[in-house]
């Protein structure tokens, strides 16, 4: 009876250990990919935004496997691998995901240390991977601000969220020069104009992400981005344009 009740003990100890998962990635953006498994694993949003890619040893020429327009190179992120290992009572809420998110980025910081390094930010409840550094043409590695961390002055009234996302993203490309094209937006999908989200917006000292972070709660608290970057492109002189993906 001993020998049972201990077998049944050992059993009940044994299913009590929570599981352990790790996330492993090889990919062109290892950050980023890497984000969204875990962002899957917890269910919480976590924003991601890439650095200019501006170094050519950053990047791999897929001009002959991939289509593009023509005297357009296809330029990818080098990218690489990226892992991290975590519990699912680790995941299980919102100040446990802080703890492995925080662990992701900062193994990425060690594993590529001469590159941009990211930093996690907590903030409007949600957590944002932006880069606080970038490699420059040269490959020199100097610090970096986010264009969505500029303050903006917009006004738009009574207006479709997704044209106020694109009043966002104008005043973003008039303050600081860099233009970001919307990816994909759920703003102008899904439903017919007259039930599409209306806004209202007029600031001179919110910044972008504060904005595009307001628009996207609006419309669902389980919404994130992914702001990516490639190499410049000839059509457009030196700016370095960004996509933004909203999803």
């Amino acid at each position: 009876m001993k020998a049972l009740l201990s077998s049944i003990l050992a059993l009940g100890l044994a299913s009590a250990q929570p599981t352990t998962t790790v996330i492993a990635v090889n990919d062109p953006r290892p950050l980023s990919e890497a984000i969204k498994k875990l962002e899957k694993a917890s269910g919480q949003p976590i924003n991601y935004e890439d650095a200019p890619f501006a170094y050519a040893g950053d990047l791999v020429d897929k001009s002959d496997s991939m289509s593009h327009p023509p005297g357009v190179k296809v330029l990818l992120p080098k990218g690489g691998q990226l892992n991290v290992a975590f519990t699912t009572n680790e995941v299980a809420d919102r100040a446990g995901t802080a703890r492995v998110l925080q662990r992701l980025v900062t193994n990425f910081n060690k594993s590529y240390p001469d590159g941009p390094q990211f930093a996690v930010v907590d903030q409007n409840g949600l957590f944002y991977v932006v880069p606080k550094s970038s490699r420059a043409a040269s490959g020199v590695v100097a610090p970096y601000t986010s264009p969505l961390d500029v303050p903006l002055s917009v006004t738009v009234k009574d207006a479709l969220a997704g044209d106020a996302l694109r009043a966002i993203l104008a005043a973003i490309q008039a303050k600081t020069g860099t233009k970001i094209y919307i990816g994909w937006s759920p703003f102008d999908t899904g439903l017919n104009v007259s039930q599409r989200k209306r806004v209202n917006i007029s600031t001179q000292t919110d910044t972008g992400r504060t904005l595009v972070t307001q628009l996207m709660q609006g419309l669902s608290p389980s919404l994130s981005w992914r702001m990516l970057t490639g190499a410049p492109d000839p059509r457009y002189g030196d700016l370095r344009s960004f996509y933004l993906n909203i999803q």
